[in-house]
């Protein structure tokens, strides 16, 4: 296709994820913003699978302004996404993930939102596939973004930059290595630096909803190494919104204490300390259980081991990015 002039470039950075593209081209094609007024750029990080043929095939049909930039080996999210707005072209960038589906809407309403409000950002709202309810099970995982959350941590699964803004900033960080806080530490920056927010109802991408497993669960688990990294560069805003200005979440406090009731009763030979685990059955099963009715009990054995391996990336973290979160 010929060179155009876009109002925005869709940024979307992927890593061996071959099977999600055609979804994710049919919804940007469905966009009720015409084709000329926006480009896509996609990133891919290195895959090794027959992501690279599939791009291709998909962009050499598509009437969409495609442009593919290929890492040979895998840079990671930081990097990824660094790469695809730097090759963009317009003055707004959307970004978004493969494992989304744009509402046909999206980028109509995520332009008029950053013209009415003259913000330096405008976040969508993101909500579950409902195509996908049936993949819905304990262990499944999707993404819900709203007013409140969106406007807080910044999420790159709907969210529109300006690009003097990322240039000025430098975009994500890369020494965010692993999985999160990268999106949030750039919004943060921008915030400090100046900048403004504003949320976009009625831009809405719709989230994959993954099939419950729960090896990925734990999986998933392991590798929030860079939540503490967020602290580190941002301890004023951070602490305060962590519990007792220490742990990531409130069963990671809980789990630990938990832990603690059990290796003393073990190594005293008393069972008075196994009290330590009441505290966490009560939150597990009240306030944040897995699963309904009678699951929340059986599932209990499951839920203390991802809160045991979150809380060991919480300290492998904390080692890595020299700061103490839990």
């Amino acid at each position: 296709m010929a060179d155009i002039a876009p109002e925005v470039s869709v940024v979307c950075s992927t890593f061996e994820r071959a099977h999600k593209l055609p979804p994710f081209f049919a919804a940007l094609e469905a966009q009720t913003l015409d084709a000329g007024r926006f480009e896509v750029v996609i990133v891919d990080d290195g895959s090794k699978d027959d992501t690279g043929a599939v791009l291709q095939r998909l962009a050499d049909a598509s009437k969409l302004h495609v442009r593919i930039v290929s890492f040979p080996q895998n840079q990671g999210r930081s990097k990824g996404r660094n790469a695809g707005w730097r090759a963009a072209k317009a003055p707004i960038v959307a970004f978004t993930d493969d494992d989304c589906a744009p509402d046909p809407r999206w980028l109509e309403e995520g332009l008029k939102a950053m013209a009415a409000t003259g913000a330096t950002v405008v976040v969508g709202r993101t909500d579950p596939n409902p195509a996908q309810a049936g993949n819905t099970g304990v262990f499944s995982r999707t993404q819900r973004v709203n007013e409140s959350s969106g406007t807080r941590y910044f999420h790159t699964c709907n969210i529109f930059y300006r690009r003097d803004a990322l240039e000025r900033l430098g975009g994500f960080d890369v020494g965010f290595r692993f999985k999160g806080g990268e999106d949030t530490d750039l919004g943060w920056r921008l915030l400090e630096s100046g900048g403004t927010v504003a949320f976009a109802n009625d831009a809405v991408v719709l989230h994959d909803i993954s099939k419950s497993s729960y090896r990925a669960a734990l999986r998933e688990a392991s590798m929030w190494l860079d939540i503490p990294r967020v602290t580190r560069l941002h301890p004023v805003k951070a602490r305060p919104m962590l519990v007792h200005r220490l742990f990531w979440k409130k069963t990671h406090e809980l789990v630990l204490v938990a832990i603690g009731g059990i290796t003393v009763a073990a190594i005293a030979r008393n069972p008075l300390p196994l009290l330590g685990v009441i505290p966490w059955i009560n939150f597990r099963l009240r306030r944040w259980p897995i699963g309904s009715g009678a699951q929340r009990m059986l599932y209990l054995p499951h839920a203390f081991l991802i809160d045991t391996v979150e809380v060991s990336s919480m300290v492998r973290g904390s080692f890595l990015n020299r700061v103490f979160v839990l």
